[in-house]
Formats: structure tokens, sequence, C-alpha cells
């Protein structure tokens, strides 16, 4: 057996205790017990022998039987009828349909966040240009304010003038 490095032990370079190998010209599954005591402080050179006690070797036929049969068992080791496998098949079903849904309800709820995100994008830039243009804006009505206020001082001034000469020439003005 081959073992890259990684520690200096068997037991430092396979935190997993079990490890498989399959070898193709036997056709043979080899199932090493990493921990095993005889073998988990060995230097990672050490060649275990195939029927060394840490070892179980599985033939190819029944390995597919093994297979087969953990098929039928489901995670609590009970063996499903026919109607179990069904009624589990129908439960999936329903999961695999609810997670749909959900899917696309989140891509929904995604599309409405990326056209919420652009149109505040484009409220923001809209919102600098008007801030620009109300700054130049701002800026030309001050300008008017200031040009009217000196027309009505000319206005004040020429009717202050016109009274003033009215009185001067009614004689009221002493």
């Amino acid at each position: 057996m081959t073992i890259p490095v990684v520690g200096t032990s068997l037991k430092e370079n396979y935190p997993e205790r079990y490890v498989v190998r399959y070898d193709v010209i036997t056709g043979a599954w080899f199932i090493y017990d990493m921990w095993d005591d005889d073998i988990k402080d060995k230097p990672l050179d050490f060649d275990i022998p195939d029927d060394h006690s840490s070892v179980t070797v599985i033939k190819e036929e029944a390995f597919k039987q093994l297979l087969l049969k953990a098929r039928e068992i489901d995670f609590k080791g009970v063996v499903q009828t026919k109607d179990d496998i069904e009624y589990g098949n129908e439960l999936l079903e329903s999961d695999n349909q609810l997670l749909k849904e959900e899917i696309e309800s989140l891509k929904n709820e995604l599309n409405e966040l990326n056209t919420l995100n652009n149109q505040l994008m484009q409220k923001s830039i809209l919102s600098k240009e008007t801030d620009k243009r109300s700054e130049a804006f701002e800026l030309k009505l001050k300008a008017l304010d200031v040009i009217r206020n000196v027309s009505i001082v000319k206005k004040l001034n020429s009717e202050v003038l016109d009274v003033i000469i009215r009185l001067a020439g009614n004689g009221d003005l002493k």
C-alpha cells in the first residue's frame, strides 16, 4: 500500500479510521483499520500484509451484494418495503418541489432587489446631477435677486427724486 506523506505515523497520516483501496488485478476491496493498535504507530513506509488483523478483504461480487443490500436498508438499519420506498420517494418529491418553489421565490426576491438597487443607483446619479444643476441654479437665482434689488433701488431712487422735484416745484420744500 502506497501512502502519501502527511505525518510521521500511519495514524497521523490518516485521521479517518478506515481507508479503502480497490485492487483492479484481483477485483478485491481492501479496508484498512488505520487505528488498529498493531499498526497505528508504525512508520509510513510500513507495508501492511493483506492477512493482517487490521485488513478486511471483500471480493468484488461480495461487495456488489453488500451495496445491493445497503440500498434496501435505510439509515436506521431497518429493511424497507416497496411501500416505504415509494412513500420516501413521495416525500423527496414533495421536498424537491418545496425547494424549487423556495429557489424561485429567492430568484424573484433577488430580481426585485436588483431592480431596486438599479433604481436607487439611477436616483443617486440623477441626484448628483440635480445637485450640480441646483448649485448653478442657485447661483443664477442669487444673481437675479441682486439684479432685481438693484432695479428696486433704482426705481426707489427715481421715485424719491420725483417726489423731491414735485415738492420743490410746489414750494412745499423748505
